[in-house]
C-alpha cells in the first residue's frame, strides 16, 4: 500500500508492509507534497540485517538533508520556497552536534536526502565506502570522499576513524551558509582521536582547522602596536580617545576579540573597532538565536540583510543594566567574547 490515501486531521490510519531488504529507506506525506514535505513531513526507516554478523560496523549515524526558508509564510495560498538554511537533522552549523569517529573504529554513516536540491558532500582528511544505494546493496563496494546525492536518494557509508577532526560539508558552497552568511548550514564536524603528525607522534598545539570554526577558539592577544593614520585598519575616534576616556575599547582583530572578558559599570560605553581586513559583527548571544531576541547587534539583521563593521569602522553600545553578556560574531562563530556589568 502507498500513501495515497488522505488522512484529515482528527484521523489515523495503519500502513503495514514486509521489511524484507536491509537498508534504509524513506517515507513523506502525499498530501499538498510540496508544502507538508517542506514542512517536514518525512522521516527514514532503518532496516537492520537479520543476521547481526553481517554488520560490519561499530556505531550508526544518521544524517537526513533538508532545506528551509526562514522567510516563508506558510498560510500563503501558493507555497513558494527559497532556501536560506541548509540542515543536517533539522539544524545548520555550528548547532549540528559532532559525529564521534574513534581512531581506528568503523563507522556507518547513513545519508538521506529529503530537501528538494541536491548536494555534495566532501570529506576532508578521509574517505569512505559506499555500501547501499536506495536500499539496495552495491556489487561492489565503492571508496570516495565526495558525494553526490539527489532528492529522495539515500546512500550508507561505511568511514574508519582516523586521528584528528575534519569537517564532512557540503561543496555547494551556499549550502555552508546561514542566511547568505559562511560559515553554517550543511557542515558536521567527524571528531577522532588525537590528532597525530606524519612521524605518529603526537602533535602539540595545534592550531584549529581551517573549516572547523571550532566555538572554542582563543581570541587573539590585543595588539601592541599603534594604529597609524593612514593605515587602513585606523580609527580617527577611538585610537585618539584621551587618557583615562571612560569609554572602553575593543579591538577586533586576528578574527578575535581582543578581550575576552571585559568588566564595565552599568552605563559604560563600549566601542568595538575593526581591525581587521574582513568585516566582522558584534551580535549578542549564541550563534542560532532569535535575531529579534538579541540584547543587541551591530549587524541589525532582526531588520533584513546584517550588515558587517568595516575595517577601521567602530560600533558601540552603552551597557545600562548589569549582567554578563555573551556575544559573538555573525558570519565567523568561533569569534566569542563577554562583557559582565557590574
Amino acid at each position: 500500500m502507498d500513501g495515497l490515501t488522505e488522512v484529515l486531521p482528527g484521523q489515523e490510519t495503519t500502513y503495514e508492509f514486509v521489511a524484507t531488504e536491509a537498508g534504509t529507506f524513506g517515507y513523506h506525506c502525499h498530501f499538498q507534497t510540496y508544502l507538508h514535505a517542506d514542512m517536514g513531513m518525512y522521516g527514514a526507516i532503518v532496516v537492520e540485517p537479520r543476521n547481526s554478523k553481517e554488520k560490519l560496523w561499530t556505531n550508526e549515524h544518521a544524517m537526513i538533508l533538508d532545506e528551509w526558508d526562514s522567510r516563508q509564510n506558510p498560510t500563503a495560498p501558493v507555497h513558494k520556497s527559497e532556501p536560506n538554511y541548509f540542515l543536517v537533522n533539522g539544524k545548520s552549523f555550528p548547532l549540528i552536534p559532532d559525529i564521534a569517529i574513534p581512531d581506528g573504529q568503523t563507522d556507518l554513516m547513513r545519508i538521506a536526502n529529503f530537501g528538494e536540491e541536491v548536494h555534495s558532500l566532501h570529506m576532508h582528511g578521509n574517505s569512505f565506502l559506499i555500501l547501499d544505494k536506495d536500499g539496495f546493496s552495491l556489487s561492489e563496494p565503492v571508496q570516495q570522499d565526495t558525494l553526490l546525492i539527489g532528492p529522495g536518494e539515500r546512500v550508507d557509508v561505511l568511514v574508519k576513524g582516523r586521528d584528528g577532526d575534519f569537517p564532512f560539508h557540503d561543496h555547494i558552497v551556499k549550502d555552508v551558509t546561514n542566511n547568505d552568511l559562511y560559515p553554517g548550514g550543511i557542515h558536521v564536524m567527524i571528531k577522532g582521536g588525537p590528532a597525530l603528525s606524519a612521524a605518529g607522534t603526537p602533535v602539540q598545539n595545534i592550531g584549529e582547522h581551517a573549516h572547523s570554526h571550532g566555538a572554542g577558539a582563543e581570541a587573539a592577544k590585543a595588539p601592541t602596536e599603534k594604529y597609524a593614520d593612514d593605515s587602513p585598519a585606523h580609527n580617527h575616534i577611538y585610537d585618539h580617545l584621551p587618557e583615562g576616556s571612560p569609554i572602553k575599547v575593543v579591538n577586533i582583530v586576528n578574527f578575535g576579540f581582543d578581550q575576552k572578558e571585559l568588566h564595565v559599570k552599568a552605563g559604560t560605553k563600549v566601542a568595538w573597532v575593526n581591525r581587521d581586513v574582513v568585516g566582522h559583527s558584534v551580535t549578542a548571544g549564541l550563534p542560532g538565536g532569535d535575531p529579534k531576541a538579541r540584547a543587541f547587534d551591530s549587524s541589525n539583521e532582526a531588520k533584513g540583510t546584517p550588515t558587517m563593521i568595516a575595517q577601521g569602522e567602530a560600533w558601540t553600545y552603552t551597557f545600562t543594566k548589569k549582567g554578563t553578556f555573551e556575544y559573538y560574531c555573525l558570519p565567523h562563530t568561533n569569534m566569542v567574547a563577554k562583557i559582565v556589568v557590574e
